[in-house]
Formats: structure tokens, sequence, C-alpha cells
């Protein structure tokens, strides 16, 4: 039992770790693409790569347990990683 216990807090903290942590890295951009006239194109793509890899996982599992019969807590934490994934992408992609 505790090995389902675990495996159910590592599926959440996907969610609720993974989406916020994709906007933390995309404000690092930010901050470093304002910070130097010409930044470096491997220090982007490596934020570039460290927001996908948090914000895609973020939103599937936010929509796993959005989609599931879980009560208002499940679908609470679902919708925090669906909106921060969904909006860290959005503001990776947008257009300076």
């Amino acid at each position: 039992m505790e090995s389902l216990a675990l495996l159910a807090a590592f599926i959440v903290a996907i969610s609720v770790i993974g989406g916020p942590a994709s906007l933390f890295f995309v404000y690092l951009l930010r901050r470093y693409r304002r910070a130097h006239l010409r930044p470096s194109i491997s220090v982007s793509r490596i934020y570039t790569f460290l927001i996908l890899i948090f914000a895609i996982p973020a939103i599937l599992v936010g929509v796993r347990l959005l989609t599931l019969n879980l009560g208002i807590g499940g679908s609470v934490i679902g919708l925090i990683g669906v909106v921060t994934g969904s909006w860290a992408i959005f503001k990776l992609t947008r257009k300076q």
C-alpha cells in the first residue's frame, strides 16, 4: 500500500510542481533575454527544453485529474497543472 500512495503522490506532484516550475523558467528566460543584448542561443534552448519538460507532463496529468471523478481536490490540482502549464507554453511561443 505504501507504493500505491507513493505513486499517487508522484502523479499529483507532477501536476502541482510541474506547472508552476515551468512558469518560473519562463520568467527566468524573459529576465535573461532582457539582461543581455545578444542572448546565447544555447541558454535559450536549455530554458525552452526545461519549460517543455515541466509543462507538457503537467498539462497531461492535469487533464487526466480533471477528467477523473476524484472530487473537488483532484479537480483543483488538475486545474492548477493545466492552467499553469498552458500559460507557460503560451508565453514561450508568443512573439516578443
